[in-house]
This record gives C-alpha cells, structure tokens and sequence, in this order.
C-alpha cells in the first residue's frame, strides 16, 4: 500500500492539499494491508473524501480499516472502466446514504472474456457484477458521462480518453456484448482530475 500526498497551487493563498491512499493494488508495501488484482484510491481533499475505482473486492474494506480510511466519509465514487479489477469492489455505496457515482455511460455494458488455447475457446463474464438497479436501491445515484465536465470546486472528469496508438489497444481476449452480438470490446475510461 502506499500513499502520497501532493501538494497542488499557483499561488500560495489558493494552494489546495491533496492526499491519495492506495487501498488496493497488484503489490503490498510496508507488509501492510492484502494486495489483489484490483485497483483502489483513496482520495482526501479539502472539499471531502473521494473513492477512485473498487478493486476486485477482495481487500477494499480491510485495508481501508488497516490504513485508517473511513469509507463511510466518501462524498463521490468514480469508476474508471466497466472491468471486475476496477468495480467488483463496489457492492452499493461504501459511503452512509445516497452517493454520486461517476462513469461512462457503458458502465454496465456486457463484457466478455474470450480465452483460445489451440482448439478450445472459453468464455466468461468479465463486467459490473452487480445490476444498474440494484445498486441505485442500496444508494448509488449513476452520473453517466463520457466527456469533459467539472463535478465539484476545482474538480473536473477528463471524459472519454480516446487510443491513438496500437500501443493502448491492447483488448485481445475481451469482447463486448451489445444486443446479442460479441465484437472487440472498446475499451473506455473515464478519469478524475483534482
């Protein structure tokens, strides 16, 4: 686990603090915590406390517990991608009450992992494994958007980041389903910045 606190102003009378936690990640640091595939953040701000993605479930609680992060303080939870390493961690809002949660609107498009090994081909659900309706009952109110929007004071969603190389369209193996039919799934990603 690590954490980082960065220090963000122009000038010294507006200069804003900002520290991210990470709750869970590929790696354990300091023997802290329980690593998983799975990505989490903890995000303090002077205007709250912020999640960025889940993780895979596995570890978000207990090492937010290990490393003193109140998940009931969450004020916003942003979702990067429709994967199970970024949202299977989500199961309805950590946070009390009701909670905005910012994604792209393909959030809970099917997503498939398509495996082949010489003749044999195997499939699996690679997305959101809860349903759209479900969560909103235990709290989540969706704000589906894949563009640049500000949500909060000095905080704004990047919107969609579009790949420009084949570099960054690394999607072999994962389709996406859309009314029955199975094609590359495209890859999309909704980002904070704070």
């Amino acid at each position: 686990m690590k954490t980082v606190l960065i220090i963000i102003g122009m000038r010294r009378e507006r200069m804003r603090r900002l520290k991210i936690t990470i709750l869970c990640e590929n790696t354990v640091g300091r023997l802290v915590g329980t690593g998983e595939h799975g990505f989490s953040a903890f995000v303090e701000t002077e205007q709250g406390n912020y999640l960025f993605d889940t993780g895979n479930g596995h570890s978000i609680v207990s090492n937010s517990l290990v490393l003193g992060k109140d998940l009931r303080s969450i004020q916003k939870i942003f979702l990067s991608h429709g994967h199970p390493d970024h949202t299977e961690g989500f199961r309805g809002p950590q946070a009390e009450g009701n909670v905005d949660v910012h994604a792209h609107p393909h959030l809970f498009s099917d997503r498939i992992a398509v495996l082949k090994e010489k003749d044999k081909e195997t499939k699996r659900f690679v997305g959101v494994l809860y349903k759209r309706a479900y969560l909103e009952i235990l709290g989540a109110r969706f704000l589906l958007n894949s563009d640049f929007a500000g949500i909060d004071q000095d905080m704004y969603l990047t919107g969609e980041v579009p790949r420009k190389t084949g570099f960054e369209n690394r999607t072999r193996g994962f389709s996406w389903r859309s009314t029955g039919d199975v094609s590359p799934t495209p890859f999309r990603m909704t980002s904070p910045s704070f």
